[in-house]
């Protein structure tokens, strides 16, 4: 029938005695398995030869890893790799992660220096610390999220990504007990409205500041200060 698929040669032996041409008709797909070397084969009619069905090469975790092989499968255990909790690392000046994405820095050592064994840029990693010691920012190998030094706590927790050639930025940084950084954004600090608290307001009262006047909009009630003349009207609930 024309267009369907006939299979009428199969046969199997040692690859020595694989015949050089199939004993059937070039219409058929044929197939010879070796049974000495264990290799399915069959019979391209076009290009006359016989050609081998091989299985597909597995990817090594370092390969996973650097990302870049297009022509290897990828099995469950190299692929872990990208996810499963590494080696603890001790603190140092550079600190190297290997295989994995979570991992515990042990020590007290001063760290100037995250990297990856095997570096990509995009790869990230969460860290947690298992005690105190600095984090010295580096506006190029080592980027902060304050731009400024860290003291980690025991527990403190933080995320790094690659951004390529060895050189990773911090964009979280969670410490233990909730607290923000200091000079952190997004809501931390001490800063609310363009106004700064000199104090912390009691928790749970109602403050508001109503400072109207044209002739006079430099002077804030405690615990506020403000540093540009504005009209300010604001309310907070802490």
């Amino acid at each position: 029938m024309t267009g369907s698929l006939q299979t009428d040669y199969g046969a199997q032996g040692t690859a020595a005695a694989r015949p050089a041409v199939p004993d059937a008709h070039s219409s058929t797909l044929s197939f010879y398995f070796a049974t000495d070397t264990e290799v399915l084969s069959f019979y391209d009619w076009n290009d006359g030869a016989w050609q081998d069905v091989t299985a597909p090469t597995a990817a090594s975790t370092t390969e996973v890893l650097t990302g870049t092989d297009t022509a290897k499968m990828v099995t469950a255990d190299a692929l872990a790799a990208l996810w499963e909790k590494g080696s603890d690392e001790a603190s140092g000046a550079t600190v190297s992660l290997g295989e994995g994405k979570f991992f515990h820095i042990t020590g007290t050592t001063t760290i100037t220096d995250i990297d990856f064994d095997t570096d990509k840029a995009g790869r990230e990693a969460i860290l947690t610390f298992e005690g105190i010691l600095t984090l010295t920012h580096n506006a190029t190998s080592l980027i902060l999220p304050t731009g400024a030094n860290i003291t980690t706590a025991a527990g403190d927790c933080c995320c790094v990504i690659s951004e390529g050639s060895d050189n990773v930025r911090v964009v979280w940084y969670q410490r233990k007990d909730g607290t923000p950084l200091a000079g952190g954004g997004g809501g931390g600090g001490n800063t609310y409205f363009g106004l700064a608290l000199t104090t912390p307001p009691t928790v749970g009262s109602l403050t508001w500041v109503n400072q109207s006047t044209a002739t006079d909009r430099t002077t804030v009630p405690a615990p506020f200060s403000c540093a540009r003349r504005r009209q300010v009207v604001v309310s907070l609930v802490l």
